[in-house]
């Protein structure tokens, strides 16, 4: 598990790179090959301890962070989407693997794999992923229902204050919105969307809120995603179920549920939530064994 997440996020970088060098117009895994990737993160997640996972990710992570220092600081030799943004191509997606990480980390008490990760989450200075932070804290102190309340209060605050980004978003939002069909366009197929608004083309390649891409791409088949959600977000008991939050709360801005290393770390929190919850169960009602 360590390797594999230590891993994860330099072959997201290698990826990108191949990407931008062959100038092909695409981003990641996407379609069906990101639905069997995420179903085998999920199942990843069922029958291991995420521990090493974890330590794996803030590993490669905290490279990517160090990376990221440096981009900031002028360089500028590893393809990008934008900076500062380390081996994950785009600075928002980095800080928010980086908060959930480090939630998880937190949860588990490794706070000695965290640091050299801080840099990258301080610079690229993203609010989504304090939001994250937030929704996290405010789960473990008041419950899943004062962590909801404090992201509806928080995104109220953020939409208040719009800028040119937060106005691309709620376009992309009305945009798909506006497109659903009952038995959706097809896995990946947002990705493909090109559209005109007062004369200026616009190629969002998410939706930036995965509910509603998914909504859009596979229709009334997004449902069991949805319940794999609302499942692990009611397994308020496991150490792991706080960066679960943080990851439901990103999917509402963001797009985690289709970059290889966000997904990863959400599909094998879900896995491993409604597994352990389920596990938990058994052996508790299970009878006491006779000692003879």
């Amino acid at each position: 598990m360590f390797w594999l997440g230590a891993s994860l996020p330099i072959l997201n970088w290698l990826s990108f790179s191949l990407i931008a060098s062959a100038e092909i117009p695409a981003r990641e895994l996407n379609g069906e090959w990101l639905l069997f990737f995420l179903a085998c993160s999920f199942v990843i997640g069922a029958g291991n301890d995420l521990r090493g996972l974890f330590r794996g990710l803030s590993a490669s992570l905290s490279l990517s962070s160090l990376i990221a220092v440096a981009q900031w600081m002028g360089w500028v030799s590893i393809d990008s989407y934008n900076f500062p943004a380390g081996l994950l191509y785009n600075s928002a997606i980095h800080a928010c693997a980086i908060s959930l990480v480090i939630t998880a980390l937190a949860c588990a008490g490794d706070w000695r794999f965290m640091p050299l990760m801080v840099p990258g989450l301080v610079i690229a200075q993203s609010r989504g992923a304090y939001l994250v932070l937030l929704a996290a804290l405010i789960g473990r102190i008041f419950g899943w229902r004062g962590a909801v309340l404090a992201v509806l209060a928080a995104a109220c605050v953020l939409l208040t204050f719009v800028g040119v980004s937060d106005a691309d978003r709620l376009l992309f939002w009305a945009v798909a919105w506006q497109q659903l069909e009952w038995l959706g366009h097809g896995p990946g197929e947002f990705s493909n969307m090109v559209f005109n608004v007062g004369g200026v083309i616009h190629y969002p390649g998410h939706v930036h809120n995965d509910y509603l891409q998914l909504a859009y791409e596979l229709g009334v088949f997004a449902a069991p995603i949805y319940l794999v959600y609302a499942v692990a977000l009611t397994r308020t008991r496991s150490k792991y179920w706080l960066p679960f939050v943080g990851f439901a709360t990103s999917s509402l801005f963001f797009f985690p549920f289709y970059n290889g290393v966000t997904g990863l770390i959400g599909a094998t929190l879900a896995g491993h939530l409604i597994y352990h919850d389920r596990m938990q169960r058994i052996s508790r009602d299970a009878p006491a064994m006779e000692v003879r």
